[in-house]
């Protein structure tokens, strides 16, 4: 196909374009890359204007030729159409190419009257492509040999995990399922449970049927890096131009290890520190495990640019098909009650207590979220609550007779005239069980743990013995402890038990932390409950 002066972009056009193309230096320190703002790349080809003025000298590609061949070769003259007093001229060679630039600008390019304007020029298809190559940071493979957690903390990386031939049966194994379009940029599988793109999360209530043979035993050698053991993966299928936005995986959806296992083809992972915008580079090889635990995980964003190559030691390198397999464990909790199947609907996972409270989303449940959230029981604390308890509150006390000894025990060994406040959830029907109470002679009132009637600062101690455990949503559960901090005086000591069948060790620690003003004193098992004890520090 022959070319004509539109396929070709002069330099003063390129350095425009490459400017506009891509932000000027910022002095952004990008470790592990190279952001090149080049002008266009040594060139054969110049570009030749001149004015209709001066003697009559008619210019065509041969004078052109007869002119500058004693440069260096001329392969080929391209001449301007109509009107147009431009050519470009190819040079057999990039340094005649030069040498004719200099000499030309060195005489002041006069031929026979007429004025040269000269300067280098490119064909458009490869300046774009140069432009595009530019836009690419560079990895540099001499990062391998480094230790990944000196530049992102917290990121493993196990090199060969797997042998070729188990990549092999890997990536047949999946090919024999079917790849789903969930995601607009990728194809996927999911295994154990199916990952909601919309909410981030997994629905812990609804598990996938039994994993296959292969995805067990990748679990069974993920190595004890790993915080626990994977219940939750998916398989990304990635091909040319395809990639994955910049994210964090959810805290509090998932515990505090994520691996991917990446097979078929390399790539470059780029990770960005969310306060300085830090950018580190890392090139997930075939058959390497990557484990993100700790600011890695919990702190920095990871994504992979959707692209059709990387660079590599300066050198493009196409990609092809890459395959990556994610293993998460989902935050949840088993139940084995007779009503486990109902409550796991709407029961949220133990909430998330790391350090980086910034990005988490556990932690971003302030007073005022708490306070927009609906308080009301939810359906399954209504149903399975609220009715059960009601249909058994005549009997109720007469099979609550003995109090537990550790209860006891603390409560008897308070001063005299400290003053408690032993708040449960009583349901507002079970007037019964209030009954039972004033017969007792006891100071009883029929109250809301999520909104206690009871002035703040007011009380030495305060008690929420075998209530937590009925409340069916993260939010319900950490506005009852806030509620027991609150009626707490500066100093006085919280006790909460919560029934461990339905209650993970150390789900307490993490509510009585996010509250924000307390420490934990003491975090025990009793009587078949979880239980924590704890000292307010402040009044927020």
């Amino acid at each position: 196909m022959s070319l004509t002066i539109a396929d070709f972009l002069k330099a003063s056009s390129t350095e425009a374009s490459a400017h506009a193309g891509t932000p000027a230096d910022t002095g952004l320190t990008v470790s592990g890359l190279t952001h090149q703002q080049k002008l266009p790349s040594a060139t054969p080809y110049l570009s030749l204007t001149w004015s209709k003025k001066g003697k009559k000298f008619v210019v065509t590609d041969q004078t052109l030729v007869d002119i500058l061949s004693v440069y260096g070769p001329v392969k080929q003259v391209i001449m301007g159409t109509g009107s147009r007093k431009t050519a470009i001229v190819e040079f057999e060679r990039v340094k005649d190419a030069q040498v004719a630039k200099q000499a030309l600008d060195d005489s002041g390019a006069v031929f026979h009257g007429k004025k040269f304007h000269v300067e280098p020029a490119m064909l458009r298809k490869a300046f774009e492509d140069e432009c595009s190559f530019n836009r690419v940071p560079n990895y540099d493979s001499a990062r391998r040999q480094v230790d990944p957690a000196t530049f992102v903390p917290g990121l493993l990386v196990y090199n060969d995990f797997i042998t070729p031939e188990q990549e092999t049966l890997l990536l047949a194994e999946l090919d024999k399922a079917e790849w789903k379009n969930d995601v607009r940029a990728r194809q996927v599988q999911h295994f154990g449970y199916v990952f909601n793109y919309k909410t981030q999360k997994c629905d812990a209530s609804t598990p996938l049927e039994d994993m296959p043979p292969f995805c067990r035993s990748l679990i069974d050698t993920m190595p004890p890096t790993f915080d626990g053991v994977p219940d939750q993966i998916t398989a990304n299928e990635y091909l040319p131009g395809q990639g994955i936005s910049a994210h964090i995986d959810t805290h509090s959806a998932f515990t505090g290890s994520i691996g991917t296992l990446s097979l078929g083809h390399a790539s470059v992972m780029e990770f960005r520190h969310p306060e300085d915008g830090r950018c580190e580079t890392f090139l997930l090889e075939p058959r390497a495990l990557y484990i993100m635990t700790g600011a890695s995980r919990y702190q920095w964003t990871h994504c992979v640019h959707p692209r059709l190559f990387d660079v590599v030691d300066g050198a493009k390198v196409p990609r092809r098909r890459r395959v990556s397999i994610t293993f998460r464990k989902v935050r949840h909790r088993s139940f084995h009650g007779k009503f486990s199947h109902c409550l796991s609907m709407q029961l949220q996972a133990t909430p998330c207590t790391c350090a980086y409270p910034d990005q988490c989303d556990s932690q971003q449940y302030t007073e005022a979220t708490t306070s927009t959230e609906k308080m009301s029981p939810t359906e399954i604390e209504q149903r399975y609550v609220h009715d059960f308890y009601e249909t058994i509150a005549e009997h109720f006390s007469s099979t609550r007779h003995s109090p537990w000894p550790r209860v006891e025990a603390f409560v008897r060994g308070l001063p005299l005239g400290t003053l408690v406040a032993d708040i449960g959830r009583t349901l507002r029907t079970l007037i019964l069980l209030v009954k039972i109470c004033k017969s007792r002679d006891l100071n009883v009132l029929v109250l809301d743990a999520l909104v206690v009637p009871l002035r703040s600062n007011a009380f030495d101690v305060a008690l929420s013995i075998a209530v937590l455990h009925h409340l069916s949503t993260l939010a319900h559960r950490l506005q009852a402890v806030k509620e027991v901090l609150r009626v707490l005086r500066v100093g006085g000591q919280g006790l909460i038990y919560a029934w461990a069948q339905e209650q993970t060790q150390g789900e307490l620690d993490s509510l009585v932390r996010m509250s924000g003003n307390a420490v934990v004193n003491e975090s025990y098992y009793d009587q078949d409950n979880w239980a924590i004890r704890f000292t307010k520090t402040s009044d927020i």
